[in-house]
């Protein structure tokens, strides 16, 4: 079995990677005779077998709970049917939200399609927004129409743009903030519509 030895700068203990079999490796602190932790391709646990994702962590800006050891996966909310609020008054969609034991959404394109029937004289508005962990709310895009059915596209160009003037327009600041959900807010200028808004949000999870 190979071995590393190293000694602790703080508390002067005695430290060892051992290799335990042929793609797997332990971290055993040697002087109080204790394993720490257990390591192969795939996984890291502790001495007792329990996977690090599953253990309560804290994270930068005192963020605690558990959080997946992967490092980010795609996340896609799929075509969300939207809520419309009638008379001018908008209702709100949850389009994507943060799972559990992941900590972050890092939007990348929005999709906003208008369907059904769209009356004479009605207009149908759609705002997008990022939820932040603080419960601040700044739009990402937006789209209008009137008397007519359409869609558009914002590209990550136009949700950063758009992102950097909204918190600049607050006079605040996003700085070791995180975005943990993406809602739609969605109106008719109507009483009631045959209208239909559905909204896709694609990105990344961290």
């Amino acid at each position: 079995m190979g071995e590393l030895a190293f000694k602790g700068g703080a508390s002067g203990k005695e430290y060892s990677w051992v290799e335990e079999s042929e793609g797997e490796a332990k971290l055993k602190n040697v002087s109080d005779g204790i394993d720490l932790l257990k390591a192969d391709a795939t996984t890291i646990t502790d001495a007792s077998g329990i996977k690090l994702k599953d253990h309560d962590v804290t994270r930068a800006g005192g963020s605690g709970g558990k959080y997946n050891n992967e490092v980010s996966q795609f996340a896609d909310s799929g075509d969300v049917s939207c809520t419309i609020g009638t008379g001018d008054t908008f209702e709100r969609t949850t389009v994507l939200s943060l799972p559990d034991n992941w900590y972050n959404i890092i939007p990348k394109a929005v999709y906003i399609e208008v369907g059904g029937t769209v009356a004479a004289g009605e207009t149908i508005t759609i705002s997008v927004k990022a939820v932040m962990d603080n419960g601040d709310e700044y739009e990402l895009t937006s789209y209008s129409v009137t008397e007519a059915t359409g869609g558009k596209t914002a590209s990550a160009d136009e949700l950063y743009a758009n992102l950097l003037t909204n918190v600049r327009s607050a006079g605040k600041s996003i700085d070791g903030r995180r975005i943990t959900s993406i809602v739609a807010d969605v109106k008719t200028s109507a009483s009631s519509t045959d209208a239909t808004v559905k909204v896709r949000v694609i990105g990344v999870r961290t």
